[in-house]
């Protein structure tokens, strides 16, 4: 874990940073530079899947294997891993399918040297796609911590923006114009709630499309359709939540750099894009339902099967989407 001094440092430096851009900063900038900063993000200078929070990957073995099993019957001969940090996924499916090229795409350079490090497979590792690829590509707690804008609407549209002095929350009326189609889609039928709006997770979802040729996208992480989102919201102050060493905070404003950040996803966000893409939806539901219905994850034993099956815990707080792309066919012409 770094020590204090450097993480004061880096804190320093995203506030910095933000400053040069006024007094003002969308939460969209914060985020980006909070997680993301090349020199100073949390993601980049930090550790943080070792110290600061656990996914189901790292809680159970179990999990990995069940994973690995439902991507080998899948039947495509390349793997893709958006964010695979520790690798623990990758290992387990490079195990059950050791002649198929893996693909790390990993903005973490501490995890991509850890990647890297993994020897007797066809281990690739790359800031992006590059190339079309028949491939199930996995994304587990991608889209969580992606850039966002936050909105909040009542009477009128506001954006929450932050004050870069003293990182406090404020906000800015928009007009009708100003603000995305997907939010004016929403006030046709909601007329309070506060909604986390993310072009970076429609433009990472339109790039995987046109990187395809034929796919299977498999998608875990928090959040809820938009209904559920939209009651939901009404219920927290802030849609957005810091984590540090496995515990939320109360004030983080004033720390970038130093914690997680995460908000629910709109998975129907993410399934209308890719619908627009021309792809198709096989699969929506709780993180337990797939467990328990499309995996082989309930023969194995688990001593972390309560977490990840109990609605209490992440069972019903983690949604699985899977989304696909067939080959398009071209008729021959005469």
């Amino acid at each position: 874990m770094p020590s204090k001094l450097v993480v004061g440092s880096a804190v320093n430096a995203i506030k910095k940073k933000l400053q040069l851009n006024g007094s003002l900063c969308s939460l969209e900038q914060y985020i980006e530079s909070a997680l993301f900063d090349p020199n100073n993000g949390f993601y980049i200078q930090a550790r943080p899947l070792d110290n600061d929070f656990s996914t189901p990957s790292l809680l159970s073995a179990a999990f990995n294997e069940s994973i690995a099993l439902w991507v080998s019957e899948q039947h495509l001969p390349h793997t893709v891993e958006y964010g695979g940090g520790t690798a623990a996924t990758a290992l387990s499916i490079l195990n059950k399918i050791p002649t198929q090229p893996y693909y790390f795409i990993e903005k973490s350079s501490h995890y991509r040297a850890e990647q890297q490090k993994i020897k007797n497979f066809d281990v690739r590792c790359q800031d992006k796609l590059t190339e079309p690829l028949s491939a199930v590509v996995i994304l587990q707690e991608v889209f969580d911590c992606l850039p966002a804008r936050w909105f909040k609407i009542n009477d009128n549209i506001k954006e929450i923006l932050l004050c870069t002095e003293r990182y406090t929350p404020t906000y800015n009326i928009l007009k009708t114009d100003q603000a995305p189609k997907r939010l004016l889609d929403l006030m046709q039928n909601y007329s309070s709630f506060q909604y986390m709006y993310s072009k970076a997770a429609i433009d990472l979802l339109i790039n995987l499309y046109n990187h395809l040729d034929r796919g299977v996208v498999f998608i875990l992480d928090y959040g809820n359709r938009s209904q559920g989102l939209i009651h939901s919201s009404n219920l927290v102050s802030s849609p957005v939540r810091a984590y540090q060493k496995h515990l939320q905070l109360k004030d983080f404003w004033n720390i970038p750099g130093s914690c997680d950040l995460t908000y629910d996803v709109d998975f129907d966000l993410l399934m209308q894009t890719w619908l627009m893409c021309s792809g198709s939806v096989r699969y929506y539901g709780t993180l337990t339902h797939f467990l328990l219905n499309q995996t082989d994850f309930i023969k194995k034993n688990c001593p972390h099967a309560k977490m990840l099956l109990d609605s209490r815990f992440l069972g019903e707080a983690f949604k699985v989407l899977i989304l696909e792309k067939n080959y398009i066919t071209t008729p021959n012409e005469d």
